[in-house]
């Protein structure tokens, strides 16, 4: 047996679902072998990626542009920069830590790759990461203290014994 539904608010109010497009800003430098890519977004934030012919991800795609990192290099500008050729980018993931910008290319030998480009991190980021640091040095000096401490207090403790040992020993002659 269902169970009744509810009965239909009717408000008269419409509110029209529209999607979001937020607007990233490319900056693409090629020298001395390195492609950097900087994308900024709207709210500022800035993700920063450097690739070199060394890199885990021109090792795994390499072989769409022919072995040549500065072919590789001049698409990037092209694509991202001039906004021209074949090749179509967009990005498929964007949170604070991360933007995934897909390479897209439809031709005969087509391919779909994924650069992950990493927040970069600003001074607010490395001074909390610092301040970390120090809280966890000071609680690891915090424990060293407290076993200091005990270890002071056995030792009075001990001492006040041995002392208090000694005087009975001088009033008792015998």
């Amino acid at each position: 047996m269902e169970a009744p539904s509810p009965a239909p608010i009717n408000n008269d109010i419409v509110v029209e679902a529209t999607h979001v497009h937020k607007e990233h800003y490319y900056r693409v430098r090629i020298r001395e072998n390195i492609c950097k890519i900087k994308i900024t977004n709207e709210e500022g934030n800035i993700y920063y990626i450097e690739l070199t012919p060394d890199s885990n991800f021109w090792e795994e795609n390499k072989k769409y542009f022919q072995d040549n990192f500065s072919k590789f290099s001049d698409i990037i500008n092209e694509t991202l920069i001039v906004e021209k050729g074949d090749i179509k980018h967009k990005i498929i993931k964007e949170d604070f830590e991360e933007i995934i910008l897909n390479i897209i290319y439809e031709g005969i030998f087509g391919f779909k790759i994924s650069i992950e480009i990493p927040r970069k991190r600003d001074r607010i980021d490395l001074l909390n990461n610092e301040v970390q640091d120090i809280m966890k040095q000071n609680e690891e000096k915090d424990k060293i203290i407290k076993d200091l401490d005990k270890r002071v207090d056995y030792l009075e403790r001990l001492i006040q014994m041995n002392l208090d040992r000694g005087q009975l020993i001088q009033m008792d002659p015998s």
